[in-house]
């Protein structure tokens, strides 16, 4: 095989997302479940938990809209809610939701959203 050939190879499987792999974990503060963002298809990623030890399946918070995607999550301090960035009602036009990692309804906290804005994530350890 030729080392243009092996390079080739190599540059595919790179850039090719990896699905159904459990990305950016994080542990409640409670330290009973971890919250995660896995990939479905090539472009769409939603949110899930699952309890750190096992005992039972994976709960998914996130539903976004046809070609929407989830992004980052993190739990409130007390581990009753995890928040996270979606598009869940309009494909492309990112918002704020709250879900409970026990299960139930979704909670949008970000208000409406005008035509082309959204809401953008940043982290703060404050």
């Amino acid at each position: 095989m030729s080392s243009s050939l092996k390079a080739t190879i190599g540059l595919t499987s790179l850039s090719q997302p990896t699905l159904n792999v459990p990305m950016i974990p994080s542990v409640s503060p409670n330290g009973a479940r971890v919250v995660y963002r896995l990939g479905l298809t090539a472009s769409t990623f939603d949110i899930f938990s699952s309890p750190v030890d096992g005992s039972a399946g994976m709960l998914r918070h996130s539903s976004p809209a046809a070609g929407g995607s989830a992004g980052l999550s993190i739990w409130a301090h007390d581990s009753s809610r995890v928040f996270y960035r979606s598009d869940q009602d309009v494909a492309g036009q990112f918002e704020i939701y709250s879900a409970d990692p026990a299960g139930g309804p979704n909670i949008k906290i970000s208000g409406t959203v005008v035509a082309g804005g959204g809401a953008t994530t940043t982290m703060s350890t404050k």
